[in-house]
């Protein structure tokens, strides 16, 4: 299998292709990781540029944000100690101004402390992390520049290792949803049902799969449908969004080359072209 170098995305409208206008351009080292992302305005002028910087070993060096061609929106330097582990986030920003995440973890405890301070050391915010013995997050609570807690996160896992539980809180609000999900035999979610604090459904999904695992239908709640159909022959996906009368609202077709890669995306009147460029 070939290693995309370069992605270039045209997008046009529909028997209209002649006019089509670049839309973005993505780099990827050897590896597959992205090393350069330019997205760009109808206009062609540079909407968002990023460029990404990695160690030896994979991880994530620096990550710089333009807002066009040379002014620097956002400038991230990662920290890791002698095992990799991030340790420390330093932000850099168009203002001037200047921001630290720093990461303090605990194995004994498995614990993660997340902390974002300014340049002069104040607390912005603060994140609080607790996990089980497989890695698996319990608890996630996020506190304000007060140190006051504003969200909760709580999550119980089953003896396989699936999430089967989750409750959010957003503390001050006194505001909570809790959903449940259910699993098939293969361990692949077949159904996600959320509750708010009164124990109200406010959201339900229904997952279909085919004999390859993908998934070929998505039932949103009471009314909403989506449905996907593959052809592997001639390598295109089809999905169509489906309202409550049955009729399709909207349609999104994908072919792919023989490596799976995306070449075109069809939405609407909009036709959406991926040119790629390989490493030898």
């Amino acid at each position: 299998m070939k290693q995309v170098k370069k992605t270039e995305t045209f997008t046009s409208v529909i028997n209209d292709e002649d006019n089509k206008v670049l839309s973005e351009i993505t780099e990827f080292d050897k590896e597959g990781r992205v090393t350069l992302s330019i997205k760009y305005t109808p206009e062609a002028e540079i909407e968002q540029k990023t460029i990404v910087k990695y160690d030896s070993k994979g991880y994530v060096l620096e990550e710089i944000e333009y807002m066009d061609e040379e002014t620097i929106a956002e400038h991230t330097k990662y920290k890791r100690n002698d095992e990799s582990q991030l340790v420390e986030q330093e932000k850099n920003y168009a203002d001037g101004s200047v921001s630290f995440i720093k990461y303090k973890k605990n194995e004994q405890k498995r614990t993660l402390e997340i902390k974002t301070v300014d340049d002069e050391d104040e607390l912005e915010e603060r994140e609080f992390q607790k996990f089980d013995e497989n890695g698996n997050m319990l608890l996630k609570e996020i506190y304000d520049w007060d140190n006051k807690l504003k969200e909760k996160y709580e999550n119980t896992f089953n003896e396989k290792n699936l999430l089967i539980r989750q409750k959010e809180s957003q503390v001050r609000d006194r505001l909570s949803l809790e959903s449940e999900l259910e699993f098939d035999e293969f361990d692949r979610v077949v159904s996600q049902v959320t509750r708010n604090q009164k124990g109200a459904i406010t959201h339900k999904i229904l997952l279909s799969y085919d004999e390859q695992g993908r998934i070929i239908k998505q039932q949103v709640g009471s009314t909403a449908i989506v449905k996907t159909a593959f052809n592997d022959e001639e390598r295109t996906e089809i999905e169509q969004h489906i309202n409550a009368a049955g009729a399709v609202e909207n349609e999104r077709s994908k072919k792919f080359d023989e490596d799976g890669n995306l070449m075109e995306l069809v939405e609407g009147i909009t036709i959406t072209t991926y040119k790629h460029e390989f490493w030898d």
